[in-house]
């Protein structure tokens, strides 16, 4: 009878991140589609990194666009929830566009919310 109630755990746990792996690439797809061009025209005039904005055809064919939800590098604790950047810096979306030169050392961060993007170096 116990290895019956384990084996009931196992598919519940089972289904349960089968519906959330389906819902998290699902919604990642559809964000992508739907502010995908938005976000290639932003990071293509993006004036705030002078290498990056001499060259916008980088961004016109992009190697990898992915989903990332808050900043890399938050000015904000994770404790300050009274602050008004919290939610920008730990749960806004952003779309992280990467260029199809593999040389490259820029990524552009796509804000879905305010519509701004920011093109920074990796090293």
């Amino acid at each position: 009878m116990r290895w019956i109630v384990y084996g009931l755990a196992a598919l519940v746990a089972l289904k349960v991140y089968t519906q959330d792996a389906f819902y998290r690439t699902g919604t990642a797809e559809a964000l992508i589609n739907v502010y995908r061009s938005k976000a290639l025209t932003a990071c293509g005039k993006d004036k705030s990194n002078p290498n990056a904005a001499k060259v916008p055809e980088m961004w016109a064919k992009p190697r990898e666009i992915t989903i990332q939800i808050g900043r890399n590098d938050p000015d904000v604790g994770l404790w300050e929830i009274d602050s008004p950047k919290w939610k920008a810096d730990y749960k806004q979306p952003y779309l992280v566009i990467e260029p199809a030169d593999r040389h490259s050392t820029f990524i552009c961060t796509y804000d879905i919310v305010t519509g701004t993007s920011s093109i920074t170096n990796r090293s």
